[in-house]
């Protein structure tokens, strides 16, 4: 599945790529562990973890997270579904 496609405002083409094709994102997916690099800082990542991709991304770029505030904006660079919180958890450490 292209998510690039679905999301063409957030996600550059050709960058975003998920371990799972059968994903969908309005399934009860459990969390999602996502990588985010910054489209203006390209040596600057920050990693996370949420429920709500779209949304985490929306407040990343609005400067409503604090940690990403200064480097925004961000793209997505990869992310991986998880159905397990401890399993999402372990990964994003």
């Amino acid at each position: 599945m292209n998510l690039a496609a679905q999301f063409p405002s957030l996600l550059p083409p050709g960058i975003y790529k998920i371990k799972n094709e059968n994903y969908q994102p309005d399934q009860s997916h459990g969390l999602i562990v996502y990588l985010l690099q910054g489209m203006t800082t390209p040596d600057r990542f920050y990693i996370g973890v949420t429920e709500d991709l779209h949304e985490r991304l929306r407040k990343h770029n609005a400067g409503e997270v604090f940690h990403t505030s200064k480097f925004k904006p961000w793209f997505i660079k990869t992310a991986f579904a998880f159905r397990d919180r401890e399993r999402a958890g372990a990964f994003e450490r």
